[in-house]
């Protein structure tokens, strides 16, 4: 589908998450948030109880009478002391054990650099700096990954970006520069473990469109790397997809519906998602296309696919999926 209409898009909203704290309360008498409540000259930390003169985690045990957790001797929330945890009479506990300490927060991943995203008509890219809170900053153009250091590369339409990163998930926007400064191009994507791939929905002019994917983009070069056309390619087109519901497995598709697949100059797109051509074999090599695997993105998504052609075209498709979906579909030209 090509996009016909510029209409005025308001930015994508920034997802801003933060991490609780877990105070401890401490001295005398003193009581943790949550409900607990303290002996005499007890610690506690919130959710917890202490027993006469003891300390306790929240949920977990009390120290014996009058002994005072030593070093790593409190327990993280929901956790349990381990072996040696628990003071004696009149002596100090020793460190916690397995699941004594506080989870740590997991860090947003690190999506810093240059991208390009495929899967749409034009060959978007973006500059990327992330701060360690996972704030995004850099640049965007409609055209071209902006930031490289050949001097011949041209990029178009191009803005300063906002947005950030939580956890896995994405979300960023850029103006369209000189040609369009109210107008936004934005993306929610998700991030691979490997931080090598992203892959989500993106708002163009015309409104949502998705899945798209994202790829590194090579220092030197201006964007992701095309490969060269062929003439006359077999392959080339849409199809669309049956699922062949007694040869699948799991629930991600469903019989009845008809998706859609796009097979355009060695790519793919449509509702089984995007795969640049470097993620798959060529067709000179014969039936069928081995697509993948890549890093998990969304989890419903592919990671890997096989695409069995003849002369007229691709006639099926088999999909696999994180959660151990496998799928065949019959394909038809649409």
């Amino acid at each position: 589908m090509r996009t016909q209409a510029l209409i005025l898009l308001a930015p994508l909203t920034a997802l801003s998450l933060g991490c609780g704290s877990n105070p401890v309360a401490s001295g005398p008498g003193a009581a943790g948030a949550g409900g607990g409540s303290a002996g005499a000259k007890g610690t506690l930390e919130r959710g917890g109880r202490a027993g006469s003169s003891g300390t306790a985690g929240a949920g977990g045990l009390t120290a014996g009478a009058g002994g005072t957790v030593g070093a790593g001797g409190t327990v993280g929330a929901g956790g349990t002391v381990g072996a040696g945890g628990i003071a004696g009479p009149g002596g100090t506990a020793g460190t916690a054990g397995a699941g004594g300490s506080l989870a740590p927060v997991e860090p947003p991943a690190d999506i810093s650099g240059r991208w390009g995203m495929f899967a749409f008509e034009d060959p978007v890219g973006v500059n990327l700096i992330e701060a360690p809170d996972g704030t995004l900053t850099g640049d965007g153009c409609a055209a071209g990954a902006p930031g490289s250091s050949n001097p011949d590369a041209l990029f178009f339409a191009c803005g300063a970006i906002t947005g950030k990163v939580t956890g896995q998930t994405a979300t960023f926007w850029f103006p369209l520069g000189g040609i369009a400064p109210n107008t936004f191009y934005g993306a929610r994507v998700t991030i691979s473990r490997d931080g090598q791939r992203m892959a989500g929905d993106f708002n163009a002019v015309s409104g949502p469109v998705g899945p798209t994917a994202w790829l590194r983009v090579r220092w030197d070069a201006p964007w992701l790397d095309r490969p060269r056309p062929i003439d006359g390619d077999p392959l080339n087109g849409w199809y669309g997809l049956e699922l062949m519901a007694d040869a699948s497995v799991g629930s991600d598709y469903v019989a009845g519906t008809v998706y859609r697949l796009g097979y355009l100059d060695r790519s793919l797109t449509g509702d089984l998602g995007s795969f640049w051509n470097s993620e798959m074999s060529d067709p000179m090599e014969g039936s069928p296309v081995l697509v993948g695997p890549v890093p998990i993105t969304v989890p419903t998504l592919p990671t890997s696919l096989s695409l069995a052609f003849d002369a007229t075209g691709i006639v099926g498709v088999t999909a696999s999926t994180p959660s151990g979906g496998l799928y065949r579909f019959s394909a038809k030209r649409m």
